[in-house]
């Protein structure tokens, strides 16, 4: 990016206002999010935005509880006391976002959609009842799979996974800080836990990364993965998981702590997890705050 573009758009919320105005022609319009982050706060207190939903995104929406925790989620590097000289980085870090334009009001707009469920007006979108526990019924818009199949058919690009397992990449050891060595000490465990139990039952198995995954985890993968005798079939970044599982039929869904691995148990596929064989999560909201997940994921031990 060109010196003049960053100088243009380091007003963060006026950048990204054009952008929207580009799109939209200067009309109104209705927006539906995943997460009230960053992007979506602006777009939804842009003054051409005359309605905003939420819309099902992950494992976030299948907690039982709300706490603090989830609620600052996106903000988990400030400490809840700031000390002038030790946090003086954090410090700098939060100056910056309000220079670049982002308000203390936006700022404060917490990221969890459970904080809206009692704002008139806005709906909550998912697939299944399992979805937003914690949103009154009345303002849940139910869209099961199976009303959206034909849709995903089309999306799938013919491409059939039935009978065989499917690994699904995950942004949980860059989050969290998992160390790569443990990941793939404990992704060999669960594997052969897998196949000592009988779980898998084929060595085919598709792998799906997510872009953001270091190429080191992905090579520790990989690795793991063929040092097992597994044949593995890398699906492209733009291949949409949710219509294989439509359309196939008897997968395994392994993963970490993918959201896909419950949309795996929703759409009647076995799903399990490594993550309970992970050490050292105490910290990482998905051993505590989601009891749910572990009621359609099953595990090894």
């Amino acid at each position: 990016m060109s010196l003049f573009k960053k100088i243009k758009n380091f007003n963060y919320p006026n950048a990204y206002d054009r952008y929207i105005r580009g799109i939209t022609g200067g009309e109104e319009y209705t927006a539906y999010i995943d997460l009230m982050s960053v992007g979506n706060r602006v777009l939804i207190t842009n003054p051409k935005c005359k309605a905003y939903h939420f819309i099902e995104e992950g494992i976030v929406n299948y907690g039982n509880y709300d706490s603090l925790t989830l609620f600052t989620i996106d903000n988990q590097i400030f400490p809840w006391r700031v000390d002038f000289w030790k946090d003086r980085k954090l410090i700098v870090n939060g100056l910056l976002r309000i220079l670049r334009g982002r308000s203390v009001k936006m700022l404060s707009l917490p990221i969890h959609p459970n904080c809206y469920a009692f704002v008139r007006d806005v709906k909550f979108y998912c697939f299944s009842d399992e979805a937003f526990k914690n949103i009154p019924f009345a303002k849940k818009v139910v869209v099961p799979f199976e009303a959206i199949k034909e849709e995903m058919l089309k999306l799938s690009n013919k491409l059939d996974i039935s009978d065989s397992s499917l690994w699904i990449g995950d942004a949980m050891n860059r989050v969290y800080g998992i160390n790569l060595d443990s990941f793939e000490s404990t992704l060999k465990i669960f594997l052969k836990k897998m196949l000592s139990a009988k779980h898998l039952t084929t060595n085919k198995v598709f792998i799906k990364f997510r872009p953001d995954q270091s190429d080191d985890e992905k090579k520790v993968t990989l690795d793991v993965f063929q040092s097992l005798n597994f044949h593995t079939e890398l699906l492209s970044y733009q291949t949409i998981l949710e219509a294989l599982l439509i359309v196939s039929k008897n997968v395994t869904v392994i993963g970490n702590g993918s959201s896909l691995l419950i949309y795996g148990h929703i759409l009647h596929h076995k799903s399990y997890t490594l993550f309970n064989l992970l050490p050292d999560t105490d910290h990482i909201p998905l051993k505590h705050e989601y009891p749910r997940f572990w009621q359609m994921v099953k595990t090894v031990e």
